[in-house]
């Protein structure tokens, strides 16, 4: 089995074709007006935003997230994942420095678990975590059903 993930071809018009190892396409990001790109599924369906950084690179911002829980259970549609995701948008969501956390986690955890996310220990440290915090959230009412994101625009 191959380690390749993935790979990006530049497209006709500034656009970048993403596709999987087996070269089936599943994305692709098209240029915006300020310099960052907006990101697509392979249906056309838009999952989010890659804007230029102040020191470089590109800051990406998504509808989904959870990037620490989607590398440590290995999906973003599981049912763990889902419970945290309800609790962001029903709870952390509504309070300003709630909000903020989220956006400085999306802001952070891509380039963390790009970094660590192969770590074995990486991912047994918040497994454990993770694990203890969903139990608690579950206790409390949170689902572990199926979920579609709230949108936030």
């Amino acid at each position: 089995m191959s380690d390749k993930k993935g790979y990006s071809t530049p497209g006709l018009f500034g656009d970048i074709n993403h596709y999987d190892s087996s070269g089936k396409k599943i994305g692709e990001s098209r240029p915006g007006l300020f310099g960052g790109y907006t990101n697509y599924d392979a249906n056309g369906k838009k999952v989010g935003h890659s804007d230029p950084g102040l020191f470089g690179g590109y800051n990406y911002s998504d509808s989904q997230g959870c990037y620490v829980a989607t590398c440590v259970y290995g999906s973003y549609d599981c049912p763990e994942v889902w419970t945290l995701r309800r609790f962001r948008d029903f709870t952390l969501s509504k309070s300003f420095f709630c909000r903020a956390f989220i956006k400085c986690y999306y802001a952070i955890s891509p380039k963390i678990v790009k970094r660590f996310g192969n770590n074995k220990s990486f991912r047994k440290f918040w497994l454990s975590r993770l694990n203890k915090l969903v139990l608690k959230l579950q206790s409390k009412g949170y689902e572990n059903s199926p979920y579609e994101d709230k949108k936030y625009e």
